[in-house]
């Protein structure tokens, strides 16, 4: 059998590196999925089936990188949106391009590369790990924004556990 494969976005960052490494080192082939090509080149070799150079921020640029995760892989497993934004500052002082940075990365992308992957997820009855926060369960001071859209990502996986169930596709 071959080794299952997960899709891991923010691959390049501290948790997005870890969990490649994780599933690497659990046999899982890896497609890392990060907006820093230097940081993509920073992830061990072995595991790492393809590193792609890409941004979530858009609905049709989430279809396109799981469309290029699969066709570098041959299919999907698993999908852990690790990717993160955070702003910080008073409420009063967060421009539109902060918050729409923060909601666009945190909650738009995890949407987005979610409702890209899940005809694949459907197909291997696949796992889908959204990383969210404490700060998406209570208010932190001074990270408002970062806040909506934890909790934005919090709620939305409970809402997706539900509707995927009935498919054997978990989200956490």
């Amino acid at each position: 059998m071959t080794a299952p494969v997960v899709l891991v976005s923010g691959a390049g960052g501290g948790i997005g590196a870890a969990t490649v490494r994780r599933f690497a080192a659990a046999g899982w082939r890896v497609v890392a999925l990060d907006l820093d090509d230097a940081a993509l080149a920073r992830l061990p070799a072995e595991g790492v089936v393809a590193r792609l150079r890409g941004d979530i921020r858009t609905a049709d640029s989430c279809r396109e990188l799981v469309v290029q995760a699969v066709a570098a892989a041959g299919r999907l497993d698993a999908l852990v949106n690790a990717a993160g934004v955070w702003r910080e500052g008073a409420v009063e002082e967060c421009s539109e391009a902060d918050f729409d940075a923060v909601v666009d990365v945190n909650l738009k992308g995890t949407f987005f590369l979610c409702s890209a992957a899940i005809p694949q997820l459907k197909a291997t009855q696949g796992a889908i790990v959204n990383i969210s926060s404490d700060a998406g369960r209570q208010g932190n001071l001074g990270a408002a924004a970062y806040c909506a859209s934890k909790g934005g990502v919090t709620l939305f996986t409970k809402a997706l556990a539900l509707e995927l169930a009935p498919h054997g596709v978990r989200a956490n």
